[in-house]
């Protein structure tokens, strides 16, 4: 008898536990090989590949952990990403990155760029941020724009809305 309270006990905390507890909420977010941001609630559920990059985005405060420098400028340039991006931020220039590509531009503060396309042919255009997502428009192609950190370098990821292409490039410092 007594051992039957005590097994209906333990059973009566351990989903009580559980009931109150809930589920995790997502706290690490990483970049796939394509460069699509995805949200999981445990680090070991992040990718081996990707591991080291993941970014912790859950709260901070008593019983969490406190973000480190790296992770506070990640965490800046991801709030940057989501939505809060200016056109003045993506100023500079830029190149491709791998491969043979002779792709180059450089953005001017107010969103206008001049440069080299992948092909080699000297190109123009303007990138405009609305509602957060950024997007180019040049005279042969217009498309999206994302800008996201890989391997602690910034990175301009252009993808052409006519399905015909796409290119890469990386902050020149």
């Amino acid at each position: 008898m007594r051992r039957s309270v005590r097994i209906a006990v333990a059973t009566g905390l351990g989903v009580g536990i559980l009931l109150v507890a809930g589920e995790a909420g997502a706290q690490y977010r990483y970049s796939d090989a394509k460069g699509v941001s995805k949200v999981v609630p445990y680090k070991l559920d992040v990718p081996e590949p990707y591991r080291d990059s993941a970014v912790w985005i859950g709260p901070t405060g008593v019983g969490h952990p406190a973000l480190s420098d790296g992770a506070r400028e990640t965490k800046r340039r991801d709030d940057m990403y989501r939505g809060t991006v200016d056109v003045k931020s993506l100023a500079g220039d830029w190149r491709a990155i791998g491969g043979t590509s002779a792709a180059a531009i450089r953005i001017k503060p107010d969103g206008s760029y001049e440069g080299v396309s992948g092909n080699g042919a000297r190109t123009a255009g303007r990138i405009v941020v609305l509602g957060g997502k950024a997007s180019f428009q040049s005279a042969n192609a217009a498309g999206s724009v994302t800008w996201l950190q890989e391997g602690g370098k910034d990175v301009l990821f252009f993808v052409r809305s006519d399905g015909r292409g796409s290119a890469k490039l990386e902050r020149v410092k």
